[in-house]
């Protein structure tokens, strides 16, 4: 077999990578039916972002992520989350 020329500890970053912009995503999709069906979906669309960013927050202290890792993690989808709560009160 031929060998990697990426040590395992890269892909496995990788996928961690993966799997948390998949989380992301989907989340954020999520969030913004959730918003769309309100009649006031920017207040809504804070209040669940900061509550999706604590739970994130919750998750990356039980796993014990590090804050600033090689690979995105939790830590990183709490502060996409607080950045998209900042967002919509600038435009509310």
């Amino acid at each position: 077999m031929a060998a990697s020329s990426q040590p395992p500890q890269a892909d496995n970053d990788r996928a961690v990578t993966a799997a948390t912009l998949t989380r992301f995503f989907m989340r954020t999709a999520i969030l913004a039916v959730w918003c769309m069906a309100s009649t006031t979906p920017i207040p809504r669309l804070i209040v669940l972002a900061l509550a999706v960013s604590l739970i994130c927050a919750f998750f990356a202290m039980i796993r014990r992520e590090p804050v600033a890792g090689k690979s995105l993690n939790s830590w990183d989808e709490a502060s996409y989350y607080l950045l998209i709560a900042h967002g919509a009160l600038i435009f509310a």
